[in-house]
């Protein structure tokens, strides 16, 4: 291989390393990885709150049957009292009437707010259910995602090392003032090396002087006359 050719595969080299870095950092930074994860923590806060309103309303259910069962064994006095015949006084019976009257309509409002809560419960449990069911599945979209992940960001950082060798190899194959010249292109205008078909510069788009046209056939290192960059004519 010739000077130009070992300078046009170092540059695909160094192309190829750029496009793997670029990829680890996307990868890296994995937006997608963000999304899942903040719509996990968005459904993994509703199942909180969802599992807080069923307790909160299950404790609510539990006091108001404590509630029921008092006013009921109230009554039960009340009835004991009324029907056993050892109260005449008539003011004393119209009370516990009274009484029992406004029992009956507390236990009325306690059965109706008990109804509430068992129909509130019994939509919040569905769903917690399939909130918790998605949860999960994401869940498992985060964990096959970090996977493949893991995987190619191995598989990347392999083709990085690679490269590396590859540039390192070439860079003791080319002529160092040929390659101290290269650098200096590439670091300036990206690329050091651009190919010349039909004898117009890929970087600036200028035609080639005939000069620079017999060299370029013979392989030899031509810089663009405009732009600075070494030509390379592919083959066809």
């Amino acid at each position: 291989m010739s000077q130009l050719d070992f300078i046009w595969e170092l540059e695909n080299h160094y192309n190829a390393l750029e496009n793997h870095k670029e990829n680890l950092d996307i990868i890296k930074k994995d937006l997608k990885m963000k999304q899942i994860l903040e719509q996990f923590n968005n459904i993994k806060e509703k199942v909180d709150n969802l599992n807080d309103r069923i307790k909160s309303n299950k404790s609510a259910l539990n006091r108001s049957n404590r509630f029921l069962n008092t006013y009921d064994f109230k009554i039960k006095e009340i009835d004991a009292d009324l029907y056993n015949g050892k109260i005449n006084d008539i003011k004393q019976i119209n009370y516990l009437i009274e009484e029992k009257d406004k029992l009956k309509i507390k236990i009325e409002d306690i059965e109706t707010e008990i109804l509430t809560l068992m129909e509130e419960n019994d939509s919040l449990e569905e769903e917690y259910i399939v909130s918790t069911d998605l949860l999960n599945k994401i869940a498992n979209q985060i964990e096959n995602l970090k996977e493949s992940n893991s995987e190619m960001q191995k598989s990347l950082v392999e083709k990085i090392e690679y490269e590396n060798i590859q540039i390192k190899s070439l860079n003791e194959k080319i002529n160092k003032d040929i390659l101290n010249r290269y650098q200096v292109l590439k670091k300036s205008k990206r690329r050091g090396i651009v190919t010349a078909e039909n004898f117009v510069c890929g970087g600036c788009n200028m035609f080639v002087s005939m000069y620079a046209r017999e060299r370029l056939q013979k392989k030899e290192i031509v810089f663009c006359e405009s732009c600075g960059r070494i030509l390379y004519l592919p083959e066809d």
